[in-house]
């Protein structure tokens, strides 16, 4: 029995990435419907992570399809999100409950 609840615990623990030392971390922020900076330009040595701050009294959610980030933040909250293998390009981004207004990019040069 005590397989069955370890085995999902170190399952997620396995799949959640934190950022490393070595990782460079780059802030961004959400600010009304603006993303600060914009874009968030970042240069493409290897992974990165995302210090993601949400400054608004309601709750976020950072998503970049392409780069497989989608994670939600609360109000007044800040998350990090690693980035891993990213190619150089550029990534559209939105707080998934307000896409139609709060659209940022990301930058890999």
């Amino acid at each position: 029995m005590m397989l069955k609840v370890l085995l999902p615990v170190a399952l997620f623990a396995a799949l959640a990435t934190p950022a490393l030392a070595d990782d460079p971390v780059v802030e961004w922020s959400l600010k009304g419907t603006s993303f600060d900076p914009a874009p968030l330009t970042v240069e493409a040595k290897g992974n990165f992570t995302i210090k993601f701050t949400n400054t608004n009294p309601a709750p976020a959610e950072l998503e970049c399809k392409e780069l497989k980030v989608e994670k939600p933040v609360v109000a007044g909250g800040t998350i990090m999100v690693r980035v891993l293998n990213p190619k150089p390009g550029t990534y559209d981004c939105v707080d998934e409950p307000h896409e139609d207004v709060a659209k940022g990019q990301i930058i890999i040069k």
